[in-house]
């Protein structure tokens, strides 16, 4: 042992090509950097070996760690280190399958260990895994997997953002971080409708690049057919200004209040309420898409499924106008427009945003990136432009 209440003591060494050790010098670095997270945590230490990790965390001051294994000798290896280190009151060894155990949470934990025999592509199953059942994982939790440099992979997650990576010789630490819920946000917008009617609705008068670029999309998509404002806002003022240039425009917008609000406004003018992900249009049926600043709203792994309704709902030909944040990670806030209300926007890079329409099928006609104008939340503005095939 390394440190804690049990520094100094010898752990049985393991007996199985089934358990996968790790250098002091790797696992010393790796609590340096668990040491914070660690006092009054509850550990889960899986592909658990000797349990020579649990245990550490467990002399450095973790309140409870359960080891999972299914190799009878590294299970007796755990009980007799846990013995002989005193820690056995505040352990729980499980002689199982790692994802027989995962597929029935019991608890939260605060920190979960990876460490499964390697090249069996162990390490990642487990984090997905860990990924799709979120109820295993407290607010904040942090998973650690341990992995041959060599193994190294990229993961689609929801639940769980990679933060840190650690090499040491032939061991390399990947930390994942649980993101914390995403906000709801149609909840948001129904609370701060008025007040966002009056903020923005005149907003287009300071912006002469964005009034530039609609006016070229109009004269584009007018008598053309319908186009549907997705993300319209309490002002509806982008569905508004689209009318009176001629085009046949609805407003959509997952907030109820907003759509309603909107329609005051807006009596001419139709407004509903439905969610981007799932669009109430018929296939190929519309001639144009327009989004502004609606999709930053979605988590960055729903926004595929926002492109992918987009495309099926534009006819051959038909137009496709994104605006996004620039730039890396969310924003978020906790009294969004001044409101007791939370909520988060995800940020794009402009070739993240060029790839999530052509994956859709769309192909790019325009994209442009401009600075923040004076009064406006101080990001690169990104637009994108892109056009159904024919």
């Amino acid at each position: 042992m390394i440190a804690g209440t049990a520094k100094g003591r010898p752990l049985r060494a393991p007996r199985t090509m089934a358990t996968r050790p790790v250098t002091d010098r790797a696992k010393e670095s790796l609590f340096n950097i668990l040491g914070p997270l660690l006092p009054g945590a509850r550990f889960l230490d899986l592909f658990a070996g000797t349990g020579a990790i649990g245990i550490e965390a467990l002399s450095r001051g973790a309140a409870h760690a359960t080891f999972v294994e299914k190799a009878p000798r590294a299970l007796a290896d755990i009980r007799h280190n846990l013995d002989v280190t005193h820690l056995s009151s505040r352990a729980e060894v499980v002689g199982r399958d790692v994802f027989t155990y995962l597929r029935d949470p019991a608890t939260r934990f605060d920190l979960v260990f990876v460490g499964p025999p390697q090249w069996q592509g162990l390490w990642p199953k487990t984090v997905r895994l860990l990924d799709d059942t979120p109820t295993w994982l407290a607010e904040d939790a942090v998973v650690v997997a341990q992995h041959d440099p060599d193994e190294s992979t990229g993961l689609d997650l929801r639940h769980l953002r990679p933060y840190d990576e650690r090499s040491y010789a032939r061991v390399r630490f990947t930390f994942f971080r649980r993101e914390p819920p995403w906000p709801n946000i149609a909840h948001a917008y129904n609370v701060a409708a008025e007040t966002y009617a009056a903020k923005f609705g005149g907003e287009l008068a300071d912006k002469p690049f964005d009034r530039d670029l609609l006016d070229r999309y109009a004269a584009e998509v007018a008598g053309h057919g319908p186009v549907l404002d997705v993300g319209c806002g309490a002002a509806g003022h982008i569905s508004r200004y689209l009318a009176d240039h001629g085009v046949r425009v609805a407003g959509l917008d997952l907030s109820p209040r907003s759509a309603s609000v909107a329609r005051q406004s807006q009596m001419d003018l139709g407004f509903v309420s439905a969610d981007m992900c799932h669009l109430p249009t018929r296939a190929n049926s519309l001639t144009g898409i327009l989004a502004f600043y609606s999709v930053i709203h979605l988590p960055r792994h729903a926004i595929p499924a926002a492109f992918a309704e987009f495309r099926r709902s534009l006819r051959p030909g038909g137009h496709l106008l994104v605006s996004m944040h620039g730039g890396e990670g969310e924003l978020s806030a906790d009294d969004a427009f001044g409101h007791q209300v939370s909520v988060r926007a995800t940020l794009v890079s402009p070739d993240e945003l060029t790839a999530l329409a052509k994956a859709a099928g769309l192909t790019i006609r325009e994209r442009h990136a401009r600075d923040p104008y004076e009064g406006e939340l101080q990001t690169q503005r990104l637009y994108l432009w892109a056009t159904a095939p024919h």
